[in-house]
Parts: structure tokens; sequence; C-alpha cells
């Protein structure tokens, strides 16, 4: 809540056109010429952090994925 709150307090007085000018110079931005594209977790994770986090970042991602498929496997047999 705290990352939440701090980030409103950054853009909160952004107009909605501000905010996405702002976005579109953020490195994981691409000009989807007219269409749209999605962000991939790593463009974000590249782009927000340093080399020593990254891994870190996706590992745990990794791990809470499998945690997560597990479980769906887990839920799917009790019903």
């Amino acid at each position: 809540m705290e990352t939440i709150d701090a980030e409103y307090e950054k853009y909160k007085d952004y107009t909605p056109w501000e905010l996405v000018d702002y976005c579109h110079t953020l490195g994981e931005w691409e000009d989807p010429h007219g269409s749209s594209i999605p962000l991939s977790i790593e463009s974000i994770i590249d782009n927000s952090v340093g080399e020593d986090r990254k891994s870190i970042i996706l590992n745990e991602l990794l791990e809470c994925s499998l945690i997560q498929k597990n479980n769906y496997k887990l839920e799917k047999r009790l019903y």
C-alpha cells in the first residue's frame, strides 16, 4: 500500500494525456504504429530494475507461476 500511495502522490495531478506522454518515455514502450502490442514482463523488468535484481525477480515470478500451476491442478482433482 505504501508503494501505491507513493506512486499516486507522484502522478495524481497529471491529466490522462500527460500520463500517456510520460508512459511513452519509459524504456519498455514501443510504438505500435497505430495498433497495440502487449508489454512483456521481461521488458518491464529489463527497463525498471538493475541487473542485480533482474534474475531474482524473474526467479520469484517463475516460482510463483509453478506454485499457482500446481495449486490449479490440485483444485481440479478435488472437484
